[in-house]
């Protein structure tokens, strides 16, 4: 009899209680707190690969374009070919420098030089 007077009332009330208001927004704000970073980092994460295959793929073109045409770097030579033939750049505006047989990106690092950064012991 109770709960049947108890959900016979909650019928009649319109609308939701402070509390009740209350409780999604903190359940909401918790959501968010642990969703927005994870995606920040999903969007570097994917920038830094599309920026990774897009220097491969520069790489490539740049060192065939030397083969074919009998010549040697030069960063002139390397300035001229990315003006000419690198329609996507780099995702977060970086600039692409050729050094030592590799396109490396002024704003990311390869993988390589990132582990060699992680490799200090750490303090206990």
């Amino acid at each position: 009899m109770l709960l049947r007077r108890i959900v016979n009332e909650r019928r009649n009330e319109n609308g939701l209680t402070l509390m009740e208001v209350l409780v999604v927004v903190v359940i909401l704000g918790i959501i968010a707190a642990i969703a927005v970073p994870s995606i920040l980092g999903m969007i570097e994460k994917v920038e830094a690969d599309v920026c990774a295959v897009n220097r491969l793929e520069v790489e490539r073109l740049y060192e065939r374009e030397i083969v074919l045409h009998s010549s040697t770097h030069s960063e002139v030579l390397f300035s001229a070919f990315i003006q000419e033939h690198v329609l996507e750049p780099c995702p977060v505006e970086g600039v692409y420098m050729y050094k030592d047989g590799n396109v490396e990106c002024s704003e990311h690092v390869h993988h390589s030089d990132k582990e060699d950064e992680g490799e200090e012991v750490p303090f206990l």
